[in-house]
């Protein structure tokens, strides 16, 4: 063989059969970055509404520290809006109260939506406690459970169209179709 033969069998390029291969190897890689990026994405929006039920718990939970700092008697403790139902033991849905700006229901983003205004087309969180005694008319524990619909990737809450409140949301419904948080404190009276 000279030296020219060999340029030209150079030149010739690929076969057919190292551009299938090459192409199905393409495939094989493209099929597996896709399905590794939809699981990211799923992960992702998972982590962002625990991240942003968790702040609504966060922040139910400081609004009846404060209003707990108000109690100058036992006999104040049920008069409050926040734990009016106390020492029930059962998970009680929030009440609204449009003169405090109350609202059991916030959008996707962990925004309260307005008291008063029927948001059921945006309300994607809500919000249930319950409060127990630790010592009689002294301290209490208070658990705030924030719940959200998790089958779609925007799915909005069942809500009770006249009213426009979360739906009640006790502890026998929970199923794959809810996400939910609890986040529990000492809540103590300054008396």
């Amino acid at each position: 063989m000279t030296l020219s033969r060999f340029k030209t069998l150079a030149i010739r390029g690929y076969t057919a059969m190292e551009v299938v291969m090459a192409a199905g190897l393409f495939a094989v890689g493209a099929t597996g970055v896709l399905s590794m990026q939809r699981s990211a994405i799923s992960g992702n929006m998972r982590a962002h509404r625990i991240d942003v039920a968790t702040g609504i718990a966060s922040a139910w939970i400081e609004r009846a520290r404060a209003e707990a700092a108000l109690w100058k008697s036992a006999s104040e403790v049920t008069a409050r809006p926040i734990l009016k139902d106390v020492a029930t033991g059962i998970w009680t849905l929030t009440a609204r109260s449009a003169t405090l700006g109350l609202n059991p229901s916030f959008d996707i983003n962990g925004r309260e939506l307005p008291s008063g205004v029927a948001g059921a087309d945006e309300t994607y969180f809500c919000v249930m406690h319950r409060a127990t005694w630790v010592v009689p008319n002294r301290a209490m524990r208070l658990d705030v459970r924030v719940y959200w619909a998790s089958g779609a990737a925007n799915a909005v809450l069942p809500i009770a169209t006249v009213t426009g409140a979360c739906n009640d949301f006790t502890a026998g419904t929970v199923d794959r179709d809810y996400g939910s948080i609890v986040n529990s404190s000492l809540v103590r009276g300054n008396f």
